[in-house]
């Protein structure tokens, strides 16, 4: 069971279009899948079989943006609105990338942001901080 670092911060009003959000990275993800899926038709055609296969896959991404939805809800603080679309929130580490989502609550602005690992330099802004099992 994966545990989940949920931040909530004060409103954060500035800098939203650094990121992407979670539907502009899932269309990158689909335009990379058609583009993979038409070198491998035209492959077919050409030797008779398929010679790559599909690299792209969002299934993990989509989890991990669920289990991080849950998760916010599960501290109770969410009341489960969002003022925008969530962001994606890139993590490097190692030689591994990760990633966190950042979402804003319509109700009072408040801004959250969840990890699949710690992330100290939130948890000195954050007003709550909680780990929580996604499932």
């Amino acid at each position: 069971m994966k545990t989940y670092h949920v931040y909530m911060l004060p409103p954060v009003d500035m800098g939203w279009g650094m990121f992407k959000t979670v539907r502009q990275v899932i269309d990158v993800a689909c335009d990379d899948i058609k583009e993979q899926a038409a070198h491998n038709f035209d492959n077919m055609l050409e030797y008779g079989q398929p010679i790559v296969r599909l690299e792209v896959d969002i299934s993990d991404f989509l989890e991990s943006y669920y289990q991080s939805l849950r998760a916010a809800k599960k501290t109770g603080w969410w009341e489960g609105d969002m003022r925008h679309e969530p962001v994606v929130v890139p993590l490097v580490r190692e030689l591994e990338g990760e990633y966190g989502f950042m979402w804003k609550q319509s109700n009072n602005g408040t801004t959250f942001v969840v990890t699949p690992e710690e992330m100290p330099h939130y948890a000195q802004f954050a007003m709550e901080y909680c780990a929580v099992s996604a499932q």
